[in-house]
């Protein structure tokens, strides 16, 4: 059985490993599982064409074009490999889906080349034009923006720029996961067909299990090719129900503003205690934060951290980092005290 890498500490009383928005879901939206659950819906297939979901997308990130809703941007992800047969992956790492980009192309045959992010001082520097001169023709360029797990943030105008030079049958995924905790969805209009935007919904919402996203482009190939491969019920009544009423509703804006306001606050604060404390603190535009540590591997701080009832993320296993990284999640006022403390404990003298 694949072995998936990701956060999540089983029996963590405060778990800081795993990237969800830290005032949890909003209770309006399990109102509306809870109102879609008394209608019946989970009894009914789902819609395989998802039509009220779609038009709820657009509508709410102002989009046009084609918008195919997802099971969370790794189901977007490997579909989108299955369905444009890329014959080369070549991500800016570190970023999400490299373990899963690995395994797809073992399948599907085609070959994987990282291209590493340069640490200079408290960043990481996403050079998005070196990403777009090595691809090719048929080539996949994957980038995250803010960047998992560094936190780095690049100008979506960049890539835009970028893409649009691509040669043809080129194409750049851009994964917005983190956006609307940090800088906000960056799409506006002008989205070239080489670029295609992944979107996931349960962080934002801190709804994992309901596994929500979607796939934003302006290439009519793209979406029928993606469209072929997608299972017709990917995304659950349940899931399409309870969404679907959020984008529509007018609370939603004013949540994502809220919950963005508190992670910049909350990552400031985390960010300077354990800088005082001597370790190096990555900047981040994202609800987490990136920290090395020389003195000790990021293994034995998760093993030191998990006796405690702690959860974090070692990073040693994203391409690019070393065995001195350790990623930690923005929580609640309680969980941050905790855990910095925690971390503190554990700096040099």
């Amino acid at each position: 059985m694949r072995r998936l890498i990701h956060g999540g500490v089983e029996g963590a009383a405060i778990d800081l490993s795993t990237n969800l928005n830290p005032l949890g879901p909003p209770p309006e939206l399990e109102e509306a599982l809870m109102r879609c659950l008394r209608e019946g819906v989970h009894r009914r297939y789902p819609d395989p064409g998802m039509e009220g979901l779609k038009e709820a997308i657009k509508s709410f990130y102002r989009l046009s074009d084609w918008v195919i809703p997802v099971a969370g941007a790794a189901e977007g992800l490997m579909l989108l490999l299955t369905a444009l047969r890329p014959a080369r992956v070549i991500t800016l790492s570190p970023t999400f889906g490299e373990h899963e980009v690995e395994g797809a192309c073992s399948v599907l045959g085609c070959s994987v080349k990282h291209v590493i992010m340069e640490e200079g001082g408290e960043v990481f520097r996403p050079d998005v034009q070196a990403l777009a001169e090595s691809l090719g023709p048929g080539d996949l360029g994957l980038l995250s923006s803010p960047n998992n797990p560094t936190g780095a943030y690049v100008r979506y105008e960049g890539v835009v720029d970028a893409a649009e030079a691509l040669p043809e049958g080129a194409v750049i995924v851009l994964d917005t996961a983190y956006s609307e905790l940090g800088p906000g969805f960056p799409v506006a209009g002008g989205v070239p067909p080489s670029l295609i935007i992944l979107h996931s919904l349960t962080k934002s919402l801190a709804v994992p299990g309901l596994r929500a996203g979607f796939i934003y482009t302006t290439s009519g190939a793209v979406a029928e090719a993606v469209d072929s491969v997608r299972q017709p019920w990917n995304i659950p009544s349940l899931t399409q129900c309870a969404v679907t009423e959020a984008l529509g509703g007018g609370w939603l804006r004013d949540y994502l503003r809220a919950s963005a306001s508190y992670v910049s606050w909350a990552r400031d604060v985390m960010g300077s205690r354990l800088r005082r404390a001597g370790y190096k603190v990555f900047r981040s535009s994202a609800n987490f934060i990136l920290l090395k540590h020389p003195w000790i591997t990021a293994r034995e701080l998760f093993l030191r951290a998990r006796r405690g009832g702690i959860g974090v993320r070692p990073a040693h296993t994203f391409a690019g980092l070393g065995e001195h990284y350790t990623r930690v999640a923005v929580g609640l006022p309680w969980e941050i005290e905790a855990v910095v403390r925690f971390l503190e404990s554990e700096a040099p003298d």
